[in-house]
């Protein structure tokens, strides 16, 4: 769950520009994305099903569960925020 690796706060700059040209996305919407991602990974920096079934808003619901299902996971059975940002795009 998390995998114990630290949280960053913020993409930098480099990232961002890195994300606009791969996904369309603009800068400030990444920025969201960022942030509620990094809300929502309670346990480190990616993104668990643990994280998801512990947030009453999303733990009951079905879509939430697909999507999550679909995304390539790392070798915790997490989803990082490289991955998460292309599969949303």
């Amino acid at each position: 769950m998390g995998g114990g690796a630290s949280k960053p706060n913020v993409l930098t700059e480099k990232q961002i520009q890195k994300y606009v040209k791969e996904t369309g996305f603009a800068p400030t919407e990444l920025e969201f994305l960022f942030k509620r991602f990094r809300f929502l990974c309670k346990s480190g920096a990616s993104l668990s099903r643990a994280d998801l079934q512990a947030n009453p808003h999303l733990a009951d619901n079905p879509y939430v569960k697909r999507v999550f299902g679909i995304m390539p996971k790392n070798e915790l059975g997490e989803v990082t925020f490289d991955v998460f940002i292309r599969t949303a795009a």
